[in-house]
């Protein structure tokens, strides 16, 4: 009974920080990113980061941080920039605010109060062909 128990509390917790990271790469990375193709009107790469740019900061996230994210990346995807850029380069420090607001963590963005159009500080990244 005892490591049944046990068993059951390590799969709760590992379910919990699985979750939890999930919840902080889509407030961090993937919403923001899917914000500001958003902004710049390339709803090509908007729609794309969840098929390709998903690759890419996976990827980014593992080599970088040698931390595994419960989605498995696809590392031979030579479409990444297609909703995968340095977004944070052109997104203010006003949207990192409403993004790491703990009331935003793992919220989609259109669900987000506080974002609006004024927190594109540059168009540089978000072209189509930017990141190729």
């Amino acid at each position: 009974y005892r490591i049944n128990a046990l068993n059951k509390i390590h799969f709760m917790v590992e379910d919990y920080l699985d979750t939890h990271k999930e919840n902080a790469f889509n407030s961090s990375l993937h919403e923001p990113a899917r914000f500001y193709f958003d902004l710049c009107g390339n709803h090509h790469h908007r729609d794309h980061v969840n098929v390709h740019g998903i690759n890419g900061f996976l990827c980014l996230v593992r080599g970088w941080f040698g931390c595994q994210i419960p989605i498995i990346p696809l590392a031979g995807d030579y479409d990444t920039f297609k909703g995968c850029g340095d977004i944070w380069a052109g997104l203010s420090d006003s949207a990192w605010n409403v993004f790491s607001d703990p009331s935003s963590f793992g919220k989609d963005f259109e669900g987000l109060k506080g974002l609006n159009r004024r927190m594109l500080k540059s168009y540089e990244h978000g072209t189509y062909d930017a990141g190729r």
